[in-house]
């Protein structure tokens, strides 16, 4: 998350709880449980969630259904908005290929400004074991096995305040990777 932050200004999740949202402050996070988790900070369901503006990150359940659901909510946040906005949507990469790229998703296409598939073996995701821990270790990460697709949705206003250019695409990808600066070893916050 921090390598989103970093490079595209992602300033909340749209999928998340309180447990394992990304603990930095000002942070928006959207959960699914909005009567118990908005003690805790939620902005309640990512379907009640209408910015006018901001850069966020979508990592919905891999179900079907849910990133049909995604994709249309995100559709209409665009129609409602003439502000900045910005999404990285982060689906399997089977699910991405099969469902949305290779069926054209004409209603989002002039919205995609760049899709980038992680091979499966080839990157990390974190466990919910770390959030008590100051650092993130090897053993807070298990090895994804699927390819993980990342795709920028963006209206020219949030390409132009976030623009995917190489180099950020790069550094996101590096900490998929386990990878920040010139070591191999480091184990980030994605």
């Amino acid at each position: 998350m921090k390598a989103l932050r970093d490079n595209f200004g992602v300033q909340g999740e749209c999928y998340a709880s309180p447990s394992n949202r990304y603990g930095v402050e000002p942070w928006t996070f959207c959960s699914a449980y909005p009567e118990t988790d908005g003690w805790f900070g939620s902005s309640g369901s990512f379907f009640n969630f209408w910015p006018i503006e901001g850069s966020f990150e979508c990592n919905p359940p891999f179900s079907v259904d849910a990133v049909d659901s995604m994709f249309a909510h995100i559709k209409e946040i665009f129609s409602k908005s003439s502000g900045s906005l910005s999404f990285c949507v982060i689906m399997p990469g089977n699910h991405w290929k099969k469902f949305y790229r290779d069926t054209g998703r004409e209603d989002l296409a002039e919205l995609i400004r760049h899709e980038e598939i992680l091979e499966m073996g080839e990157h990390l995701y974190l466990t919910g074991n770390w959030i008590n821990s100051a650092e993130v270790e090897e053993k807070d990460t298990w090895t994804a096995n699927m390819d993980t697709a990342l795709i920028w949705i963006q209206n020219a206003s949030g390409n132009a305040k976030w623009p995917v250019d190489p180099e950020k695409v790069t550094n996101v990808t590096k900490a998929f990777r386990g990878i920040h600066g010139d070591s191999d070893t480091t184990y980030t916050n994605i």
